[in-house]
């Protein structure tokens, strides 16, 4: 099991002890275009290159969805107002076609899964990784730190992109011991449930907070059964092209910037549970292309 945003490696590394050494190999080319398991997993191949996310909208396939605002962005006074053009959606939600916010969630930890630990964004505490297997076109994805922690990252988020980050997450697999072992999707569903039930979070926007935990309940998804496959230098210190499954659960975040400079910071902390009192906090400084 992993912990991101809130729980970086806490299930190998800070559990059990011990952690990945960096290394400078590439992904494992299996990765592109490989096929799911079942229709259950089909993440990847089911999302058409073509789409793409506009302004407040999400455009594929001819047609349109309006993405959800669950936040309005208010003005703080004697702080400069946040621009009502920064759009933040719960992806609990549909924010995409054809996937939904839970869809989303196992595609990021496919991302995760899939990148090498020597280039891997969740292991990069300045942001020089940050656009690293950035390869899924209408989204760019934003990551933790194995760390409790501050981590400070500076990034570029290309045209057109919309951040998909968790606020804190959790996954259960096949290839992992007990207790984070599951071997079909219901035991992996019954993994994760245990560990997210009550965290205090909050989300920033240049400085001023969008997001909390009295209203980000309906910002959490449990991702359906999907696939991953290692590449040689991996977390979960398996030989390279080992295949898995795994379920996720964690609290989802998309945000929609306006062109220019932003500051971005998450926190998250586990009240209780198995991983009580384990805390994270991720400043992001973001320059939106």
């Amino acid at each position: 099991m992993r912990l991101w945003l809130g729980l970086a490696t806490l299930g190998r590394q800070t559990l059990r002890g011990g952690g990945s050494q960096p290394a400078k190999k590439t992904r494992n080319t299996q990765r592109k275009g490989k096929q799911s398991m079942n229709k259950n997993i089909r993440i990847r191949a089911s999302v058409p290159r073509r789409c793409g996310l506009g302004w407040q909208v999400f455009k594929c396939g001819g047609h349109v969805l309006p993405v959800v605002a669950a936040l309005a962005m208010l003005a703080v006074a004697g702080s400069n107002p946040l621009s009502a053009a920064n759009t933040v959606s719960p992806p609990g939600f549909k924010v995409s076609v054809p996937l939904n916010a839970a869809e989303l969630s196992a595609r990021w930890w496919q991302w995760n899964l899939e990148t090498p630990n020597g280039i891997n964004p969740t292991l990069d505490f300045t942001g020089v990784n940050c656009g690293k297997e950035q390869e899924f076109p209408p989204l760019f994805f934003l990551a933790g730190a194995p760390v409790d922690t501050p981590v400070t990252r500076s990034c570029t988020v290309p045209a057109g992109k919309t951040l998909f980050f968790p606020m804190i997450t959790v996954e259960c697999s096949n290839l992992e011991e007990p207790p984070f072992f599951g071997s079909k999707a219901s035991e992996l569903r019954n993994c994760v449930k245990p560990w997210l039930n009550n965290v205090t979070l909050s989300l920033k926007i240049d400085g001023v907070t969008v997001a909390s935990s009295a209203n980000l309940a309906k910002f959490r998804a449990m991702s359906p059964l999907y696939a991953f496959t290692l590449p040689q230098d991996n977390q979960l210190g398996k030989p390279g092209g080992t295949s898995g499954i795994s379920v996720s659960d964690g609290f989802w975040i998309a945000v929609k910037l306006t062109k220019g400079n932003h500051v971005l910071q998450f926190k998250a902390r586990v009240n209780s549970g198995p991983a009580a009192g384990f805390e994270q906090d991720i400043l992001y400084y973001l320059t939106q292309q």
